[in-house]
């Protein structure tokens, strides 16, 4: 949820400087979905985090907007999980982090 807020906030005032963790946070994240098998939430959560490196040095205000989808599609996923059920990641949501 943190990495959804910090996403989110940043979305309002993208002049900003990126939020320091988000793209460690995001890492973490896929690595630990990774180890669990996880393989969707690994998927957007990796993606994700390469979206967030590339951000770094090119901000454009929709790839902002396109990571806090990133973020709640991560947040969806393992609340899925959470009540039993393990679902694949909404396409367009992937398809946005990849700039398609």
């Amino acid at each position: 949820q943190r990495l959804v807020h910090d996403l989110h906030h940043w979305s309002q005032t993208p002049d900003a400087d990126m939020p320091h963790d988000v793209q460690a946070n995001a890492q973490h994240m896929a690595q630990l979905a990774r180890d669990v098998s996880l393989n969707s939430v690994h998927q957007v959560a990796d993606t994700l985090a390469m979206q967030l490196a590339r951000l770094r040095t090119q901000r454009v205000v929709a790839d902002i907007h396109a990571s806090v989808q990133g973020a709640q599609e991560v947040s969806r996923l393992l609340q899925q999980f959470a009540v039993g059920n393990v679902r694949a990641p909404q396409e367009n949501v992937l398809a946005a982090l990849r700039g398609d």
